[in-house]
């Protein structure tokens, strides 16, 4: 059987531009561990960090920090990308 962890994206020239981090990863930020605190508490996280961030039905992106969680329930994260600037773009 195959766990992923991450998985890595790349550019057409082959440079890493994004890495998404699953449950069985371990990804701390600002002291908290990304996959293991509540999708509410994260939201409230990133709202006073970048209060300008993006949010839909399955999670938020902060262009800001450069990261996005995925969440289809908005209850637990699924899965966090981390991001270089221009990603979403």
């Amino acid at each position: 059987m195959l766990t992923l962890f991450a998985i890595s994206i790349f550019k057409e020239k082959g440079e890493c531009e994004a890495v998404e981090f699953f449950e069985t990863a371990e990804f701390t930020f600002q002291g908290r561990s990304l996959l293991e605190t509540s999708y509410d508490d994260l939201n409230k996280l990133f709202r006073e960090l970048d209060g300008s961030f993006d949010e839909d039905e399955t999670g938020l992106i902060s262009f800001k920090d450069g990261i996005s969680l995925y969440s289809s329930d908005l209850q637990e994260v699924e899965s966090v990308l981390v991001f270089e600037e221009g990603y979403y773009e």
